[in-house]
C-alpha cells in the first residue's frame, strides 16, 4: 500500500467516527460498541481478502487489522465517554 492510501484509509475511517459519533444520540454500552468492532474487523478482513493486493501486502494488512481497529475504539469510547453517552459494563 502506498502512503497515498494509507491517508486515504486513515481519513475514511476519521470520517466514519465522526459519522457514527453524530448518529449516536443517546446512550449505548461497551458491549454493543465491541460487538460493531468485530464486525467491522470481519468486514474489513474479507475486503482485504479480495481486494487486488499482493498476498505480501495483504497479510501486512490483516496483522494491522486488530491494531486499528483497537486505536479507532479507543478513541470513540473515549468521546462516547467525555460526553457522559457511554455505559460502561
Amino acid at each position: 500500500m502506498i502512503a497515498k492510501e494509507y491517508c486515504i484509509a486513515f481519513f475514511e475511517g476519521y470520517i466514519y467516527a465522526q459519522l457514527g459519533e453524530k448518529l449516536t444520540n443517546g446512550k449505548v454500552t461497551e458491549h454493543t460498541l465491541d460487538l460493531a468492532k468485530e464486525t467491522a474487523q470481519t468486514c474489513i478482513e474479507q475486503q482485504i481478502a479480495y481486494s487486488g493486493f499482493d498476498e505480501k501486502q495483504k497479510q501486512v494488512m490483516k496483522e494491522n487489522v486488530h491494531e486499528w481497529a483497537d486505536t479507532v475504539m479507543q478513541g470513540f469510547k473515549k468521546r462516547l465517554r467525555e460526553s457522559g453517552r457511554l455505559i460502561e459494563s
